[in-house]
C-alpha cells in the first residue's frame, strides 16, 4: 500500500511539470509487545532516514 502511495506521488500529474518523491518510514505495533509510542516513532523515524540515506524515494519499515 505504501509502494504504491509512493509511486502514485512521483507520478503525478502535477501542475507546470513539477516532479516529486516520497520517501516513507513505518513501523509495526502490537499491544503485546509493550512497545511505547516514542519507541514506534523513533523506529518509524529511522527507517525513513536508511530510505532517505540509500537515495530517497522508497519505503522502508522498521522491526523491532
Amino acid at each position: 500500500v505504501l509502494d504504491r502511495l509512493r509511486h502514485s506521488i512521483s507520478n503525478g500529474p502535477w501542475p507546470m511539470n513539477i516532479s516529486l518523491t516520497a520517501s516513507i518510514g513505518f513501523s509495526r505495533y502490537s499491544p503485546q509487545s509493550g512497545d511505547s509510542i516514542k519507541e514506534l516513532i523513533d523506529r518509524a523515524d529511522a527507517a525513513l532516514y536508511q530510505v532517505k540515506n540509500n537515495g530517497k524515494d522508497g519505503v522502508k519499515g522498521n522491526k523491532k
